[in-house]
């Protein structure tokens, strides 16, 4: 038996708009989280040059 398909209603392509989204935004999150770590260890490494020269 066949089953039948409903029409889209607009709360649905919403949320199939909002699912195809999931991967870019995790993608740019974890892409935030390496800039960040890669940030944080560059200062880092610049206050103790600092501490070196006084």
């Amino acid at each position: 038996m066949s089953q039948k398909i409903h029409p889209s209603t607009p709360e649905i392509n919403r949320l199939r708009a909002a699912a195809a989204l999931i991967p870019s935004i995790e993608s740019g999150l974890l892409e935030f989280k390496a800039l960040c770590r890669a940030g944080c260890a560059h200062g880092f490494v610049l206050r103790m040059d600092d501490r070196e020269r006084a």
